[in-house]
């Protein structure tokens, strides 16, 4: 670096810095204003980009936590995680933080892009996990957040090889169950589910699902209105009787 370059670094530096410090001591002195929330986020964003990650860390923390209703509150708790990921490498905090986002901000437009990278993050760390239950638990994470995100296939396909794959595993029953459920509900193929539901009630007749499971067979490709009339009309039936 020339000392043309050095100087335009220093001076550019300089500048962030002072915005930085401006945005921050607006804040400070007009905490009720209506657009001292856009300060803090700016800082935070400012602070961010300039390596200030502690710094960012906490101005994001404080937006989130004043204005959890603004447009931006969900960007705001998406980008700490992606700080405490990639640049202060804590991974299990950062883990707490997409769990959090995804909870919280499921309407938000970075909502897909946090699910998947928190799923990258439990498949990074399944990479070197060498207990299979604590692999299946992984897994069905995984197939939570696809199912979340909307990504029926790769959910299904999770939850099926936690089934196929972990025998041992405590919730393979409700892997079973969601096969048939996703199948049922989100799919449409409802023959493939009633495979799955038959399946369900061989292998664990006397598991807490067996009656949803049962149910769901009883009146698989019904309408909820197809439903109720026909539990009304077995009531008036009963009733007569």
């Amino acid at each position: 670096m020339d000392a043309e370059e050095s100087l335009s670094k220093e001076i550019n530096e300089s500048n962030v810095n002072s915005l930085i410090d401006a945005c921050l001591e607006f804040v400070d002195a007009f905490p009720e204003d209506s657009i001292t929330a856009d300060y803090l986020i700016r800082a935070g964003e400012l602070q961010f980009q300039s390596g200030k990650y502690e710094d960012a860390m906490h101005s994001l923390s404080e937006f989130s936590k004043n204005y959890p209703t603004h447009p931006k509150a969900g960007y705001a708790f998406y980008t700490q995680a992606v700080i405490t990921e990639i640049n202060l490498m804590d991974h299990e905090s950062a883990i707490l933080l997409y769990l959090e986002f995804i909870g919280n901000y499921p309407g938000d437009p970075l909502f897909i892009t946090g699910v998947f990278d928190l799923i990258k993050i439990y498949d990074n760390q399944r990479s070197e996990l060498k207990d299979a239950d604590e692999i299946a638990a992984s897994l069905f994470k995984v197939a939570e957040l696809y199912r979340s995100a909307g990504q029926w296939k790769e959910a299904y396909k999770t939850y099926n090889d936690i089934y196929e794959n972990y025998p041992d595993f405590e919730k393979r029953p409700e892997a079973l169950f969601m096969c048939g459920f996703m199948a049922e509900n989100d799919m449409k193929e409802f023959d493939l589910a009633t495979e799955y539901y038959q399946k369900f009630l061989i292998e664990f007749p006397d598991h807490e699902l067996a009656d949803d499971v049962q149910f769901s067979l009883n009146n698989m490709g019904k309408t909820p209105e197809e439903i109720v009339r026909q539990f009304e009309k077995e009531n008036q039936s009963e009733k007569k009787e």
